[in-house]
């Protein structure tokens, strides 16, 4: 507000769905001066930067460590209640090796599978994981038993006006509804790792791993995911997550993106980021250093895999059917070609209408009480 007047700022960006509605693009803060306003990158990254060099490779995790100290000490509030989200991936591991080193001890809670899924290797070495860490005592496992899809698909599109971009935000409410009733305020999450901090290459780049530009190329896709772009779906559910959450009383942090650390491994050279075929090798590194005969979990799969299956399994049962009704943008619902796809679809079209017919009351309301004002 300025002089009691709100001040409505329009800053273009794409992607965006609502006509003469602008918003501040995600991961950027909005800089207004007098009449002028522009958009900060919350980190600034620089492709002709020389990399870093140390001549002993073990300062490069030392390095990394120091910085994940820093970003845990300043990132968290003084006076919160702990918890985290942890997979028992590299991630969430190297988030709780941080805490450890800090005196913190954050509840834990995991989204596991569906009940009707046979246990794989990947969910052992989950397990595996969390028994190598002696200070966390307090462990949650999450599913979607208390989950009711329609319930919150009516919450969260009045809090977003409609769909939000990413469906995890919403899909990840059993997780958040479990912090909520554990007295946490404070969410702890390792979202961003593999694509900000020594990432995850894809398949096309390590298939050139011995070609001379191989550094170049991977710098290239790196500098695309993290600021140029393929960046709008991480930017997006980073923010969109830290709203649902805090429509719920919770504030998400996220370590890995502390923007000193994003640089710093921005900078490292590709060496340190892919050897011997094994990628993210710094921060596995890191993780050895700490945890001895650490068991990484190379987990693929779904981020929210029970709250996502539940509503795969009401969607074949028919139990949507009286609530996708007459829904905008049916057009496109249509022409989804996987069953999966015309789901989110028809999800995200019943959010938008849900908010649209609030939207009608209340103007209606609003018009009444004027009326007989």
């Amino acid at each position: 507000r300025n002089n009691n007047r709100q001040l409505l700022i329009k800053v273009e960006t794409p992607n965006w769905g609502y006509e003469g509605i602008f918003r501040v693009t995600p991961a950027h803060y909005l800089h207004i001066n007098g009449k002028d306003k522009s958009e900060i990158s919350f980190w600034s990254l620089d492709v002709n930067r020389p990399s870093l060099y140390y001549a002993d490779d073990r300062d490069y995790v030392e390095h990394f460590g120091l910085l994940l100290d820093d970003a845990i000490r300043k990132t968290l509030p003084q006076t919160s209640r702990l918890a985290a989200e942890f997979s028992g991936g590299v991630d969430s591991s190297a988030i709780l090796v941080a805490c450890q080193k800090a005196s913190l001890a954050p509840t834990l809670f995991t989204h596991i599978p569906p009940l009707n899924r046979i246990p794989t290797e990947e969910d052992r070495n989950v397990a595996n994981t969390i028994t190598q860490f002696n200070l966390f005592k307090r462990h949650h496992l999450i599913d979607a038993k208390q989950f009711d899809p329609i319930a919150v698909f009516k919450r969260f599109a009045d809090i977003f006006a409609g769909p939000p971009p990413n469906m995890n935000c919403v899909l990840s409410n059993p997780l958040h509804q479990a912090v909520v009733e554990q007295g946490c305020d404070t969410l702890l999450s390792g979202y961003g790792g593999d694509d900000c901090v020594s990432l995850l290459f894809p398949s096309e780049i390590i298939a050139q791993a011995n070609r001379q530009d191989i550094s170049d190329l991977a710098l290239e896709y790196e500098y695309n995911l993290i600021q140029g772009t393929l960046c709008h779906e991480m930017r997006m559910r980073m923010e969109y997550s830290a709203v649902a959450a805090k429509a719920m009383g919770l504030r998400y942090v996220y370590p890995l993106l502390y923007p000193p650390l994003i640089e710093y491994c921005f900078s490292l050279p590709f060496e340190q980021k892919f050897k011997q075929g094994e990628m993210r090798c710094t921060i596995r590194r890191y993780l050895l250093q700490h945890i001895v005969g650490m068991t990484f979990n190379t987990k693929k799969g779904a981020v929210v895999p029970s709250a996502m299956q539940k509503c795969r399994d009401y969607y074949a049962q028919g139990r949507f059917e009286s609530h996708f009704v007459d829904l905008p943008f049916q057009n496109y619902i249509d022409s989804a070609t996987t069953l999966s796809d015309k789901l989110l679809l028809q999800i995200n079209a019943f959010m938008l209408k849900e908010w649209r017919d609030r939207l009608v009351k209340r103007n209606r309301r609003r018009s009444s009480e004027s009326c007989s004002a």
